[in-house]
């Protein structure tokens, strides 16, 4: 059978279809029967490769930029990985996404790559998916599924509600069309606070989003916030917006920003795309918040959103490479009891049960979940089995099993995570085990020895001035995951313990470097001192992160003690400022800890390490207002301006917010974190001058 028949057969009954080249080929072949809207993907827009295989492209794009056709449709997509180092895994998972139904996803792949373990086990994944056409120089390999594809029947408007049935129109399926019919109880409801769009990839929760928008601004006056992980996330969004203020007979106008759609208006209302780390800036604004991904923008956030803004509309990914929502879905249990949930089950531009999306999903688990375990488990008898890359490949189920636990113990799981752990030997994979059940898992990592090679605990010593000379063998716990079912029952501290005398001899420091304060109270128990809490929420997490750090060797036993006094220094003079916005219990829990340990404000060697390194490095002001109150009274207030006084005494003595200081200023938040920024450097000058000179 001739490829342009194999490729007919492939697609015929609407299911899309997966195309592997391994490369090179011992023959030419012609892909220009493939028509429609192609997209293609290639490392610096590279065309010579389609060229190659006479591929129609309609739109050429670099791998860097594929993010901007976030929620975009083509007839078929073609991905060369020619000239690429690694597997692109975000990458693949994401443009899989953009073929509509009846089209091919069509993937170039050198040698080199094929030769990796993970070229090896995707391609023993292709070569198992039941529709697949695999072309490599010993000839064509495909299979075809034979289902006959259920096709969704146009969705019933079935509403009293005039404006709600006109947008209904413009929904592909039964769920988008429940999801709109369900607004209007929300939105006049005291009872729910949040309402979240749940759903895997490709389900039309931007689109639905959008159509919520279009009946908000019909509905209400006001400025109104939409805010996602970036402005190529809301894109969706502001084209299902403008559609149904179209379909309402709304009259509206679009304004852009980078030649993306940012802000539309109609004559009452507007709805303005806002970066998640600057809706706490916004000074007025209407109700609902709106939240496009939700699990990507981080659970924090959203978890403030709901306690401060009280009505917030969200979408979520529960399985994909945006984010895992599950943490998502937990809180909305556990935390967001005041909550209406919509789930959208089927996908919007192909079939249900298309092969080509079952295919992601097996390769990157992206819809793995924890094991199932039997019996009663005792963490007496856990042991802890180091899990090789190659026993991970040769072992589906192994590697399914340990991945559906890390991914519980993150807020964002992504592809690009299973690549490194399977294709690098960046980490180690440590699986808790009780009469054969996986209870827990340890992703961990050997930080490089050397300062100048510092990571990320290594990082947080140097800006302390800890570090001078040599780095000590640092172990970083990535990730620790217990079953969700056996957490709080001492499995976690009994990996922990093995995993210490497994990396006797061979790390000095073992750490974690984490978001968010749930889990503070299990290092604590287990010994873990806390030397850093950011000053700044994470952008991605909306969490603040933090270090804790165990010495396993007498002579490390001076850096955790100094990096700890230095921490508990930020606490006692700064909290006002740096951590106003914690939990004053769970900072409680940290002071507690270093109080009982005997630690105190560090010594004027150490400040005048932090001072130098601070001058060296011109870092955030944050890092050293700490020190600016130490030493209040060495500070020549009267020789500032009048300006810079203001901002000293309402920032650093009363602790007053950006937003706050901007109100009766008049001066943007970003421009006082500058000023700020330049007037602190001036004042460590002066002071490290006094001091330490």
């Amino acid at each position: 059978m001739k490829l342009e028949g194999i490729i007919s057969r492939c697609t015929s009954k609407g299911w899309r279809c997966l195309l592997v080249i391994a490369e090179p080929l011992n023959e030419s072949i012609d892909l220009g029967f493939i028509t429609g809207s192609n997209l293609c993907v290639s490392k610096k827009a590279d065309h010579s490769v389609f060229d190659e295989y006479n591929v129609s492209c309609s739109e050429n794009v670099d791998f860097r930029l594929v993010h901007k056709l976030l929620g975009g449709e083509y007839d078929s997509v073609f991905l060369s990985l020619r000239s690429t180092y690694g597997w692109p895994g975000n990458l693949l998972a994401l443009s899989m996404d953009f073929v509509s139904r009846g089209g091919v996803y069509g993937l170039f792949v050198p040698r080199h790559l094929l030769e990796t373990l993970f070229g090896r086990y995707f391609l023993g994944l292709a070569y198992s998916n039941p529709n697949h056409v695999v072309i490599t120089g010993e000839g064509v390999d495909y299979d075809f599924y034979g289902a006959e594809p259920v096709k969704s029947s146009k969705p019933a408007i079935a509403t009293s509600d005039r404006l709600i049935g006109k947008l209904i129109a413009l929904t592909v399926n039964s769920d988008q069309a429940k999801a709109l019919r369900s607004l209007p109880s929300f939105l006049y409801s005291r009872k729910y606070r949040l309402l979240l769009l749940t759903g895997d990839r490709g389900r039309g929760k931007s689109s639905v989003l959008g159509l919520y928008a279009a009946y908000i601004m019909s509905r209400g006056r006001g400025r109104f916030i939409v805010t996602s992980r970036s402005i190529y996330g809301v894109q969706s969004f502001f084209r299902m917006l403008i559609r149904g203020l179209e379909k309402l007979g709304i009259r509206y106008s679009a304004s852009s920003r980078g030649g993306l759609v940012a802000r539309v208006s109609s004559g009452k209302a507007l709805i303005e795309y806002v970066e998640p780390w600057r809706v706490s800036l916004v000074k007025e604004f209407s109700k609902p918040l709106l939240v496009d991904e939700a699990a990507g923008v981080g659970v924090a956030r959203v978890r403030r959103w709901y306690r401060d803004i009280g009505k917030v509309i969200a979408s979520s990914t529960i399985h994909g490479y945006e984010g895992s929502g599950r943490v998502l879905v937990k809180y909305v249990k556990e935390v967001f009891r005041d909550s209406m949930v919509i789930r959208l089950k089927n996908p919007v531009r192909y079939y249900p049960g298309d092969p080509l999306e079952k295919f992601i999903y097996r390769v990157f688990h992206l819809d793995a979940e924890p094991p199932s375990i039997k019996g009663t488990p005792s963490p007496d008898k856990l042991r802890l089995v180091r899990n090789d890359r190659e026993e991970l490949v040769k072992d589906y189920d192994l590697l399914r099993r340990i991945y559906g636990l890390l991914v519980t113990a993150h807020y964002r799981n992504e592809p690009d995570d299973l690549v490194l752990i399977i294709d690098t030997d960046y980490f180690e994979i440590y699986s808790g085990v009780v009469d054969g059940d996986i209870i827990g898992v340890l992703q961990v990592r050997m930080e490089e020895t050397g300062i100048e090679k510092a990571m990320l605990i290594g990082n947080v010593l140097k800006r302390y001035g800890i570090l001078n000379t040599e780095m000590p063998g640092v172990l970083r716990i990535v990730r620790i995951a217990v079953h969700p079912d056996y957490q709080r029952r001492g499995f976690g501290s009994k990996m922990l313990t093995l995993l210490e005398k497994a990396y006797a001899g061979r790390a000095s420091l073992i750490g974690a470097f984490f978001s968010g304060f749930d889990t503070v109270r299990f290092w604590l128990r287990n010994g873990y001192t806390p030397i850093y809490i950011s000053p700044r929420y994470n952008r991605a997490t909306g969490e603040k992160n933090i270090v804790v750090l165990k010495s396993t060797e007498q002579g490390s036993r001076g850096l955790v003690d100094e990096a700890a006094s230095i921490l508990y220094q930020r606490i006692v003079y700064a909290s006002h400022v740096l951590y106003r916005d914690v939990s004053s219990e769970r900072l409680s829990w940290i002071m507690n800890y270093l109080k009982s340990k005997g630690y105190t404000v560090g010594s004027v060697e150490t400040d005048c390490r932090r001072m130098k390194v601070f001058l060296e490095a011109s870092d955030h002001y944050e890092t050293v207002i700490d020190q600016i109150l130490k030493y209040w009274d060495l500070v020549d207030f009267n020789s500032l301006d009048e300006l810079s006084r203001t901002l000293l005494v309402a920032r650093v003595l009363q602790g007053k917010d950006l937003l706050a200081i901007s109100s009766f200023t008049g001066i943007k938040p970003d421009s006082i974190t500058d000023r700020m920024d330049k007037l602190i450097l001036s004042l460590i000058s002066l002071l490290y001058d006094e001091l330490c000179r």
